[in-house]
């Protein structure tokens, strides 16, 4: 048995050294407002010397089917959500989005995350190499399961200005804003 679950939802986006960080929250044309991380190249500091930015995971939803053999790779899931998977599917995780509202099980699903671990998150981070932004994200999953699943790197110039738009392989130069989606196939 499977259950189809549809919603979307955001989780917020990490980045880590050697860069340095400082929280940004984007202005309200955003809806809901995203939090933004900046990142400085080594060396440099300040707001205006700000160079590239991940935005914020997003979880997409659609009509997801969740096989209901999923729980059981973990063991403490019918402790923590019941044995009612249909009804397990929405029931809130312990994560939160960017805009503060409750992660639902599915999510995780889709996610290819622990629903059991509040610590295990979709996570999409930026490096730089040669002076370009790499975008990477968390958890990498098998070939098998990513397979399952379509990934979409999103980019922006300005947050004032354009539309999010698909970043082509090699042009991440040209995008100072990035937004990393995952849905299943």
């Amino acid at each position: 048995m499977a259950v189809m679950m549809a919603a979307a939802a955001t989780a917020a986006a990490t980045v880590y050294p050697p860069y340095d960080f400082y929280p940004y929250l984007a202005d309200s044309t955003d809806n809901p407002p995203l939090n933004y991380t900046k990142v400085c190249e080594p060396g440099r500091t300040g707001e205006a010397n700000a160079s590239y930015v991940v935005v914020v995971t997003e979880i997409a939803g659609g009509s997801t089917a969740v096989p209901d053999t999923w729980p059981s790779r973990f063991p403490s899931y019918t402790a923590k959500f019941g044995s009612d998977f249909t009804a397990s599917l929405t029931k809130p995780t312990g994560k939160k989005d960017a805009a503060g509202n409750d992660l639902q099980v599915w999510q995780d699903y889709v996610a290819g995350t622990d629903p059991t671990d509040v610590n295990d998150v979709f996570r999409a981070t930026v490096t730089m190499s040669g002076g370009t932004p790499v975008v990477s994200w968390t958890p990498v999953l098998s070939a098998a399961e990513a397979a399952r699943r379509t990934y979409t790197i999103l980019g922006r110039q300005s947050l004032l200005t354009g539309d999010w738009a698909v970043v082509p392989s090699g042009q991440e130069a040209n995008y100072n804003f990035f937004k990393v989606t995952v849905k299943m196939k």
